[in-house]
C-alpha cells in the first residue's frame, strides 16, 4: 500500500508485469484488512499512510506471523527514527 493513487498503480503495475498478482489499498486500515484476509507473500507499504501508517501494519502483520509476509517499506522522507522502526 503506497500512500497515493498514482504511486500505488506504478507499484502494482511494476509487480504484475513481472507476473505477481496484486491488490491494493487505499489507506493503512484497508491495508491491514487485506493483507489478514489474502495472506499475501508480499506487502509493498509506504510509512506514511493516513488511518493507520506503514509501520503499524507491518507490526500488526508480524503479530499474526513473524515469518510471513515479506514486507518492503517505502518512504518519500529521510527520516532515520522510520528506517530503526522499519528494520524492527
Amino acid at each position: 500500500m503506497v500512500d497515493t493513487e498514482l504511486r500505488r498503480e506504478v507499484v502494482a503495475r511494476y509487480f504484475h508485469r513481472a507476473g505477481y498478482a496484486t491488490e491494493t489499498a487505499a489507506d493503512g486500515a484497508l491495508a491491514a484488512d487485506a493483507a489478514t484476509a489474502l495472506h499475501p507473500d508480499l506487502v509493498v507499504l509506504d510509512v506514511k499512510l493516513s488511518r493507520v501508517d506503514g509501520l503499524e501494519v507491518m507490526r500488526r502483520l508480524r503479530a499474526e506471523d513473524p515469518a510471513r509476509p515479506a514486507v518492503i517499506m517505502l518512504s518519500g522522507t529521510d527520516d532515520a527514527a522510520d528506517r530503526i522502526s522499519g528494520s524492527a
